[in-house]
């Protein structure tokens, strides 16, 4: 027969185990239960994360719109900006060109109004400075020198303009018949500066010049040098002293007489008008001498110089003056 105690024992060992083995499942299952939390809050913060992913890659995508379609505005902008550059640049291209052919055209009346001026030059063929064998002079050889540059630079830019116009007739869809036409003008009216430049430049290299030795006054008096040829005057020594006065230059015939008037009329009467100036390439040069009438109103100018006004030149100094054409 089983003893009491020891079949007790055994009950309240089966008892324990079967607790244990109830608080374990009864943990398991709480577990699983919290797993089952834990689960359901992972995977609404799983859900929250993708909404908030989802929301930040269309805010990108937006973004990245709105800085595509930003880019191309400014483009937009950048290129109606530089048409608008370029057009005012033609615009301004054109007026320029329009302006340098009205200087053009004006250069070329005003060149040929000087050659109208003087007929008589342009039938001389030497000039004095060839006939004695001296060089020109530097203002003539520098005139020359400019004027065949400028129809050297004429001759470039005609060419230039004649391979744009030759460019244009095998380009007909880029530029039309104004453009040619404008470009066939240019090139005339640079044909014809090219023209005037070698008129000028001939009448330049014929114009006569009037050469003078040494010119002195001295002596009170007052001395005058004129050519009426309006060529160059080639003076090689003046020097004017002794209380004297001296004019050398070119000027007129009619300015000549009223010089004459105007500076004598005090001194010998007025100049008949009558009177006829010389136009050959002589040298006026009054002078005063002991025994002339010159020195007696010369004297009678002294005695009266309290009465009288009337500027004198200082002692020892030179009057010289240059009137030129």
């Amino acid at each position: 027969m089983a003893d009491p105690l020891s079949i007790s024992a055994s009950v309240l060992t089966v008892v324990i185990t079967a607790v244990q083995s109830a608080r374990s499942l009864t943990e398991t299952v709480k577990r699983f239960k919290d797993r089952d939390k834990t689960l359901r809050r992972l995977d609404d913060e799983l859900k929250d994360l993708i909404s908030i992913l989802t929301k930040l890659e269309e805010a990108q995508t937006s973004k990245l719109s709105q800085q595509v379609l930003e880019k191309y505005n400014d483009l937009i902008q950048d290129t109606a900006y530089s048409l608008t550059v370029l057009l005012q640049h033609l615009n301004d291209e054109w007026a320029v060109t329009q302006q340098c052919l009205r200087i053009c055209e004006d250069a070329m009346s005003y060149i040929e109004t000087l050659t109208a001026r003087e007929p008589s030059l342009q039938s001389e063929t030497t000039s004095e400075n060839d006939t004695d064998g001296r060089p020109p002079f530097e203002a003539q050889r520098l005139t020359i020198e400019m004027l065949d540059e400028q129809r050297d630079k004429c001759a470039e830019v005609i060419g230039h303009l004649r391979a744009r116009l030759e460019s244009a007739a095998l380009d007909e869809t880029s530029r039309g018949d104004d453009e040619k036409a404008r470009l066939q003008g240019e090139i005339d009216n640079y044909r014809k500066c090219l023209e005037v430049c070698k008129v000028a430049a001939k009448e330049v290299s014929r114009r006569k010049i009037h050469t003078v030795g040494e010119v002195i006054a001295d002596g009170s008096s007052d001395q005058v040098v004129v050519t009426t040829w309006a060529d160059l005057f080639d003076v090689k020594k003046a020097t004017s002293k002794d209380n004297s006065a001296q004019l050398i230059g070119s000027m007129s015939e009619d300015a000549l007489r009223q010089l004459s008037t105007d500076r004598y009329n005090s001194r010998f009467g007025a100049l008949n008008a009558s009177v006829d100036v010389a136009t050959s390439e002589t040298t006026l040069e009054p002078h005063r001498t002991g025994n002339s009438g010159l020195s007696r109103q010369a004297s009678n100018d002294a005695e009266l110089r309290d009465t009288v006004t009337r500027r004198k030149p200082a002692p020892n100094e030179v009057r010289k003056r240059s009137v030129d054409r």
